[in-house]
């Protein structure tokens, strides 16, 4: 209580001295003053404005930076969806239409893919599906406005292929772990790691020479009875964005030119 009087009476006296005087006389001894008692004071309320100008300017600079990386992305997005709808082999002959990936169905071990173009586009079961860089799988189901497609790792697909660095024919095949394989060659087949699997002529949905991937490593059926050759798809199938399906009605009619597969 003691203490406020004194500060009440600090304070009367000072506003006394700040009174009288011409306007000049006070504007010098309110300098003084807050260079001398009130410095402290001037001191704490020029720094909780910094302060606060700082927090304000550190939000603003947040808020750039955040539509920033947005933008970014957008970017990003639109820079790997430009470079997925670029194939690296060129099909001379039929239209095919480009399709973006919108969902997936069934468990993880048999997934199928979900595209967003259907019967209204012109697409029909067993239409083949790829992306830029080699086959997809096949077209199984059509509706109006979105159809299925079974790739090439699930455990349901199979179709002809061939060892385009050595003619051997065999059946491409998944397990239940979505390991890809090239199938049903004989003993001594000419296959080696390296080697590059295309399509085959014996397809009956697709054209032949359609890129497929590679073979990173061999082994002997579970039986004994044949060699497989283990496919590393040149296609990411766990990340797709864009596919182009294939409309045609007779994969004979279709002709194939390569770039980039050796």
């Amino acid at each position: 209580m003691q203490n406020n009087k004194y500060l009440f009476i600090s304070l009367l006296l000072i506003a006394f001295v700040l009174f009288f005087g011409d306007y000049q006389d006070r504007l010098s001894r309110a300098d003084f003053l807050s260079k001398t008692i009130f410095l402290p004071f001037t001191y704490t309320l020029n720094e909780l404005k910094t302060i606060k100008q700082l927090k304000i300017e550190n939000a603003e600079q947040k808020n750039t930076i955040a539509k920033l990386v947005l933008k970014n992305v957008e970017y990003e997005t639109k820079l790997n969806k430009y470079k997925s709808s670029n194939l690296n082999f060129e099909i001379n002959s039929y239209p095919y239409i480009i399709s973006d990936v919108i969902g997936f169905s069934g468990n993880f071990l048999g997934k199928t893919v979900i595209i967003n173009k259907g019967l209204l586009d012109g697409i029909n079961i067993d239409n083949p599906v790829f992306s830029s860089e080699g086959i997809i799988g096949k077209v199984i189901i059509a509706y109006q406005n979105f159809s299925i497609v079974l790739p090439i790792n699930h455990p349901s697909f199979k179709t002809a292929v061939l060892n385009k660095n050595s003619g051997t024919q065999g059946i491409l095949e998944s397990d239940v772990y979505n390991k890809i394989s090239m199938s049903y060659m004989r003993f001594g087949s000419n296959i080696a790691i390296g080697d590059t699997i295309v399509t085959s002529n014996l397809s009956q949905v697709f054209p032949s020479y359609l890129p497929i991937g590679k073979v990173i490593s061999l082994e002997e059926s579970s039986d004994a009875l044949y060699l497989k050759g283990i496919i590393m798809p040149f296609s990411d199938l766990l990340n797709l964005q864009t596919v182009f399906v294939l409309l045609k009605e007779n994969a004979e009619d279709i002709n194939i030119d390569f770039q980039n597969l050796d």
